[in-house]
């Protein structure tokens, strides 16, 4: 009674600060005259450590990481998990025993098609990166050696019975069972020390960084020759460089620069604007930068959040597609849709198949696999697929390309693969076939060093029916078979694009994960993977300033400059980068020419006022001619792809290492083995 008539004076102002004292040494004789002085010891430390309880819960609340409850650990902000796995029957569980509300992120549509938010009790749940019952084992301790004993052969085990092969059909209970047989966060940590290019390549991504958060914080982009930030229709204002760019300062170890940006990301970004973005930058850029951060992080689920409340105001332009591709433009408080025409290139969906495998959110999985399957019933005879797409119709039309418009399709039909554990036998076929194809029917060599993967010119399709009827290419049907059989007819382009540098990472990657596999790696793919890198590098040779223009043309053996403007394009790097970890031997090789690139984009991209912009054109110097923004990807690709060639640590960011894939945007995607969504596709007809 003493303790609360105080407490409520004091509450009510009656105790003025000096009579504090007074107050408590009175209520201290008085509970001890009351109830004795051994029980008022007793009450009084009852006291400090109730009182020290709430003051952890209170701390824990502001930033503690409930989602990371969900199968039974606590996961520190930014712990590393040592393991991940998430199966069906664990997602099943945690619906049954943890539903964690998730403000605001569950997101319908009413009668009138806008985006309503069901309100904080409707609930979705989160599988976090580690594996439920995975103890912690010690480098080099008994236990730890005897794990590693036990793995080896199992692992051994799995290659000669090919029980590795065959996720989908384990049951729930073996699924549960099933452990990775690596740590799961060591990708995402360099155990060596710094080179001194990393070093070199470090400063640049903090000069970049630097000028965009004193120049354009809070902004999509910076644009340094104007000193000041910019947002783009692209992104709507959604701080695209802050997002793009975070899993690059977390694996570069600018820890201080993460911390903002991630403050910024759980406290200032607002998604919830009325503007029609861009669908396909939005799924790379922003949801996958999320997903990155999320997954290199160990799983801190600020990410994830903010990930699933993209996902859902991106998902109308997949959900209320007519044919299954998307459209081209969505609104993210509306969920109106716009733009039915698109490219083959913006039907991105290995962001959602993931986004679902983490949340158990089944819509994310299903617009994707439709996606999938539409593309496997509407491809060409030869598996490859044409560039234009529409929201209202199946048909694919237009030309066959491989650079600008279809770049990134054919990457992530064998990234797709890689990340359901291998377990997807359509993805693997649907990309082999399309490689295949490339290499057989596309590849224009420009010598014996030197080959392009062409684009076509004036695509069409000439086939005959059994009864002799000739189709022209509208009425083209959209599940061909071999029915069908004349065509296609074209001309390989004679212009190849900057943006086709991706080819030789893609083309390595496929034949490094065989490799490692012990299957039988496809030799052409490897001698394509050269040749198409030795074409990219001639373009960084056409001028002294080691600075490849956007395109050039190609007549013989000879290359000249078709669109002369450059910026710090990611592809080739990335290339290098694949090629250095799949030909490890070699890495000298390909270090030693991006050396010369990342010091030919310091000499001309970098503005001295602050930032990296590009060139209106690569003649002559630099001097003038600088033009545009820093663009996101400078941070998320480039300069990542850069410091990741220069490492002596192999494991560090491998992408054989079997434990996640890049996004096109350069972000890292957790494999998830078990594969809780298989595609499943009806037989064409």
């Amino acid at each position: 009674m003493c303790l609360t008539s105080v407490t409520m004076s004091m509450l009510y102002g009656d105790v003025r600060l000096g009579s504090v004292k007074k107050y408590v040494r009175g209520t201290w004789f008085t509970l001890g005259s009351s109830i004795g002085y051994r029980s008022r010891a007793v009450v009084t430390a009852a006291l400090v450590v109730t009182s020290l309880a709430v003051l952890l819960l209170l701390l824990n609340l502001k930033w503690g990481r409930p989602d990371s409850l969900l199968n039974g650990h606590a996961v520190g902000t930014r712990t590393q998990s040592d393991a991940a796995t998430v199966n069906p029957a664990r997602i099943e569980e945690s619906r049954r025993k943890r539903d964690l509300p998730v403000r605001g992120f569950n997101i319908g549509y009413d009668d009138g098609s806008r985006l309503q938010s069901r309100g904080s009790d409707e609930v979705v749940q989160s599988a976090t990166l580690r594996d439920a019952g995975k103890e912690k084992l010690e480098p080099g301790t008994a236990n730890s050696r005897s794990r590693e004993a036990e793995d080896s052969a199992r692992n051994l085990h799995d290659r000669e019975t090919g029980a590795g092969r065959t996720e989908r059909n384990r049951s729930p209970s073996e699924e549960s069972a099933w452990k990775p047989d690596l740590d799961r966060s060591r990708p995402f940590r360099q155990m060596t020390a710094e080179t001194e290019d990393q070093e070199k390549i470090r400063g640049m991504i903090r000069f970049a960084w630097n000028s965009y958060a004193s120049m354009a914080w809070g902004m999509d982009l910076l644009l340094p020759l104007e000193k000041k930030g910019s947002n783009s229709k692209t992104f709507g204002g959604q701080a695209a460089s802050i997002i793009d760019a975070i899993d690059t300062l977390y694996l570069v170890g600018m820890h201080d620069e993460f911390e903002k940006a991630r403050h910024f990301i759980l406290n200032e970004l607002v998604l919830d604007k009325d503007v029609s973005v861009q669908f396909f930058e939005n799924v790379i850029r922003i949801l996958g930068g999320l997903l990155g951060a999320y997954t290199v992080t160990g799983g801190d689920t600020v990410f994830l959040e903010k990930a699933k409340e993209v996902g859902y105001r991106l998902l109308p332009a997949l959900e209320k597609s007519h044919s299954g591709w998307p459209y081209k433009y969505v609104n993210l408080h509306s969920g109106e849709v716009s733009g039915d025409n698109a490219v083959v290139a913006e039907a991105m969906v290995m962001e959602f198949r993931f986004l679902a495998q983490v949340t158990g959110e089944e819509r994310f999985a299903a617009v994707a696999n439709r996606v999938i399957c539409l593309a496997q019933k509407t491809r060409e005879l030869n598996g490859l697929y044409r560039g234009d797409v529409s929201a209202h119709s199946e048909a694919m039309r237009g030309d066959i390309v491989f650079g600008p418009n279809g770049d990134s399709w054919y990457e992530y039909l064998l990234k797709m693969w890689v990340q359901t554990g291998m377990a997807e036998s359509v993805l693997r076929e649907m990309y082999m076939r399309a490689a295949d194809s490339m290499i057989r029917e596309h590849s224009v060599s420009l010598d014996e060093k030197r080959s392009y993967i062409a684009d076509t010119v004036g695509y069409s399709l000439v086939r005959l029916l059994k009864q002799g009827v000739q189709l022209n290419d509208t009425s083209t049907p959209t599940a061909p078979s071999e029915s069908y059989k004349r065509g296609p007819h074209f001309r390989p382009s004679s212009t190849w694009f900057h943006l086709g540098c991706f080819l030789p990472g893609m083309f390595a990657l496929g034949y490094g994960l065989d490799r490692d596999r012990g299957e039988n790696a496809s030799e052409s793919h490897m001698t394509a993977a050269r040749k198409v890198l030795n074409m990219c590098s001639s373009m960084y040779t056409l001028f002294s300033a080691h600075l490849a223009p956007n395109s050039v043309n190609v007549r013989g053996d000879v290359v000249r400059v078709a669109e002369s403007f450059s910026c710090p394009w990611p592809e080739h790097v990335e290339s290098l980068f694949v090629l250095s970890r799949v030909f490890w031997d070699e890495r000298e090789t390909f270090r030693a020419e991006g050396r010369r690139i990342y010091q030919a984009m310091e000499e001309g991209f970098r503005v001295d006022a602050g930032g990296y912009a590009g060139l209106s054109t690569v003649h002559g110097s630099a001097a003038g001619h600088q033009s545009g923004p820093q663009d996101t990807w400078v941070l998320a690709e480039t300069f990542k792809y850069l410091y990741l060639l220069f490492s002596e640590d192999r494991d560090f960011m491998n992408p054989l290492s079997n434990v996640f894939v890049l996004n096109t945007e350069a972000h890292p995607l957790l494999i998830v083995p078990e594969n809780p969504y298989p595609i499943v596709c009806q037989a064409s007809s």
